[in-house]
């Protein structure tokens, strides 16, 4: 719904905020996470179940709006949030980055948006993307396992309507691109400072470049050494786009 999408598009705002607002300072993640108890009726649990896309068990965090505990017969939307580099499951949570979850239970609390579950899945540094060698299927733990869980697991609405994907950074890139490879599961889509990088080759642009020279790692695993060009054209958003009617 426009109401929705608006919504997705306030908390990518209000989490960018936060994050290009501390750099340094406290951790970024937490190490042994519990769950969160709000004082408005608000909870996050930290969760984890096996997905066979990444042949592991995968961490996830989850916002229950003050209405879920209240009323049993209610099912909700549910917004995933792709995280950035660096970055886990658990960042959105930290007082580094502003206790987001405190912003999110006020701004339902006052009516400013819909109720709704938030999950935040454990992404590493994949991109989003299922590695060339196929190793881990990233992409497929997003847009398969992950929303299996979520709605075997919760009361949540089943319909790409009642479905968004948003992200910052490199989540930012990956909501886009999974969003655009997928659009049937998705109503609505956001990102913040999305990684995109244009071209044939993003490895010639990091190896070029000493301020993003430390994303050789990332791209070389997901995208192989040397180059697996097809596997590139499959993922870039530029090219996406072009093809792409959402």
């Amino acid at each position: 719904s426009k109401a929705g999408h608006v919504f997705l598009v306030g908390i990518l705002l209000v989490s960018f905020c936060s994050l290009a607002q501390r750099r340094g300072g406290p951790p970024r993640r937490i190490a042994n996470p519990k769950n969160l108890q709000l004082p408005g009726g608000s909870k996050v649990e930290f969760r984890s179940f096996s997905a066979s896309s990444i042949g592991e068990k995968a961490s996830y965090s989850v916002y229950f709006p003050p209405a879920y505990q209240k009323q049993l017969d209610r099912k909700f939307p549910v917004i995933y949030f792709l995280h950035g580099m660096f970055n886990d499951h658990t960042s959105w949570t930290v007082a580094r980055y502003g206790n987001i979850p405190l912003l999110i239970e006020k701004l339902m609390l006052q009516g400013s948006s819909p109720q709704c579950l938030m999950v935040y899945p454990e992404g590493r540094n994949s991109m989003y993307t299922d590695f060339a060698d196929g190793s881990k299927k990233y992409e497929q733990y997003i847009y398969q396992d992950l929303i299996r869980e979520i709605e075997s697991r919760f009361r949540v609405k089943k319909t790409r309507n009642n479905r968004a994907i948003g992200g910052t950074s490199m989540g930012g890139y990956g909501a886009l691109k999974i969003a655009m490879k997928h659009p049937e599961l998705y109503g609505s889509v956001a990102a913040t400072s999305p990684i995109i990088l244009l071209g044939n080759n993003p490895i010639e642009l990091v190896n070029s470049s000493n301020r993003i020279s430390f994303f050789y790692r990332v791209f070389t695993q997901v995208f192989g050494l040397p180059f697996d060009q097809a596997h590139w054209k499959e993922n870039s958003i530029e090219v996406l786009a072009r093809r792409v009617n959402l």
